[in-house]
């Protein structure tokens, strides 16, 4: 097993480096003309993903929040009763992250 995660390791590592050195080389072939169209479209880019996650991660909570987190605020034990679904949740997505990066 503990092979595997170190392949697994070793796999991401390779192919993350392969991705950065094929980048770079190919960018140095790019004329100024281009590289220039190639920020102001990567910026643009960058611009609209920051809006949009911006608007769905914060702007959106509330109305996702109130989908799947049924919170009883009368006490503390309702509280806790009310959100235990939800932690026993994330507790499995967890679990999961934890079983896939470590032995």
């Amino acid at each position: 097993m503990l092979n595997m995660n170190i392949f697994r390791k070793f796999i991401v590592i390779y192919f993350t480096i392969t991705i950065q050195v094929i980048i770079t080389v190919s960018a140095q072939n790019i004329s100024p003309a281009d590289q220039k169209l190639e920020t102001e479209r990567t910026d643009a880019y960058a611009a609209q993903l920051e809006n949009y996650l911006r608007q769905y991660l914060v702007d959106e909570y509330d109305i996702r929040a109130s989908s799947v987190w049924h919170r009883d605020y009368s006490s503390i034990d309702a509280f806790e009763r009310s959100v235990a679904p939800n932690r026993e949740r994330w507790a499995s997505v967890g679990m999961f992250i934890k079983k896939w990066l470590m032995p």
